[in-house]
């Protein structure tokens, strides 16, 4: 059974012009390689973001430029319990995930982390942690890559076990391998 992994994504400060679902609202390079890491990687994600907390990819926004800059303790306050509210309903929908990773800023991993539901999670991962946005970027790229290998490797085992299963496939294997043999005992080139 594959291991239940939450995915927190932190939101951009590039968004569209006009309302999009969240996980297509936020355009800038570093939101759009972590959702792809988070698609990839995680069995459900959500996104933090300072005026909404915690939402849903397909949950309809208008644009905002709301940050967490300058914000002060009542905001940060009111903002953690947003985000419980919306863990809660997470862990209600789907069990208590076996990781959180957080991909997201400072700001937000501190918030996070001090969320009552996430304060006793036995495996928060931040692999971001201390990255200036370059290093982010190039950390979440490496991760696609190595996925995209893994897919890629897996498909040919999948298509080599299936052509092995079909009767026709180990037929023709066979001939095949008779056929090599028989041009090996005449002196020939085999492959």
């Amino acid at each position: 059974m594959k291991a239940h992994t939450l995915v927190i994504v932190g939101c951009g400060k590039a968004k569209r012009e006009a309302a999009a679902d969240a996980c297509d609202l936020y355009t800038g390079p570093l939101f759009k390689a972590a959702r792809r890491w988070a698609e990839a990687f995680g069995t459900r994600w959500l996104i933090a973001s300072a005026e909404h907390r915690l939402i849903w990819p397909r949950t309809p926004l208008k644009p905002y430029n709301t940050t967490l800059k300058g914000k002060g303790a009542d905001f940060k306050k009111e903002w953690r319990f947003g985000c419980s509210s919306k863990l809660q309903q997470s862990l209600t929908l789907f069990g208590w995930p076996d990781h959180v990773v957080i991909l997201a800023g400072a700001a937000y991993v501190d918030l996070l982390t001090t969320c009552p539901f996430l304060k006793g999670h036995p495996d928060i991962i931040l692999p971001l942690a201390g990255l200036g946005i370059g290093h982010r970027l190039q950390w979440l790229g490496r991760m696609e890559d190595v996925e995209k290998k893994d897919a890629e490797v897996m498909r040919k085992e999948r298509a080599a076990k299936a052509a092995w299963q079909s009767a026709e496939g180990r037929r023709a294997f066979r001939q095949d391998r008779e056929a090599r043999r028989a041009l090996k005992k005449r002196g020939g080139v085999t492959r």
